[in-house]
């Protein structure tokens, strides 16, 4: 299942927070094409403090701009949970049961 490119736009922009203690940060995006029976996958990784994209097609790799990776119809959103002090065992334990 592909989500229109508003709708990746609108993950990367959205996130953030999640109760006020834990931050997610989109990684990467996993891209299909092709149809159901065959098909390539491409992958965008952002990387580093700059939060610089690349775009990874088997063997190459290429960095381009966040708007390329907004514009993209994906397949799979992967996130990373930052690390946030002050944050207790219970706090990660009430957000991840809900």
């Amino acid at each position: 299942m592909n989500m229109h490119s508003a709708d990746t736009a609108t993950a990367i922009r959205h996130a953030g927070e999640i109760r006020g203690k834990l931050r997610y940060h989109l990684v990467a995006v996993v891209v299909h094409h092709g149809g159901p029976e065959s098909g390539h996958y491409t992958t965008f990784r952002c990387v580093g403090a700059q939060r610089q994209w690349f775009l990874t097609s088997d063997v190459d790799v290429w960095p381009v701009a966040e708007s390329v990776v907004m514009g993209s119809e994906a397949t799979l959103l992967l996130y990373e949970r930052d690390t946030v002090q002050n944050l207790t065992w219970s706090d990660i334990m009430k957000v991840e049961s809900s």
